[in-house]
């Protein structure tokens, strides 16, 4: 509730919203490639704005962990548009050449 924020600001709640509030990850893939004799994995998605206001798209943070559950690699990255109108979409591309053969990838909205 908008005009209650004084409130809740008096009552220590923060009334900010959190880095990609209203935003949803989409179609994330990731493709192992050869570029240069050197194997890349090139990882791809949408994200799409799901409010009726305006957003701010925050850094993206990808991480790398291997089979054991071991973090290999982790970096940020920019969507390609760095806001979203109402039900508005863009896209992102990064790639590592970092990629261990078996392990897990997770993309998230970078909020530190």
């Amino acid at each position: 509730v908008p005009a209650a924020a004084e409130l809740y600001s008096m009552a220590g709640l923060d009334t900010k919203q959190a880095p990609g509030a209203g935003l949803e990850l989409r179609e994330v893939k990731s493709v192992r490639r050869m570029v240069d004799g050197e194997r890349v994995v090139v990882i791809e998605g949408v994200v799409a704005n799901l409010t009726d206001q305006p957003r701010s798209v925050p850094e993206l943070r990808a991480s790398l962990t291997d089979a054991s559950g071991a973090r290999v690699d982790q970096w940020t990255f920019s969507a390609r548009q760095a806001s979203l109108p109402p039900g508005g979409v863009t896209t992102f591309e990064t790639s590592t050449k970092k990629a261990p053969r078996e392990g897990s990838l997770a993309i998230d909205f970078v909020t530190d």
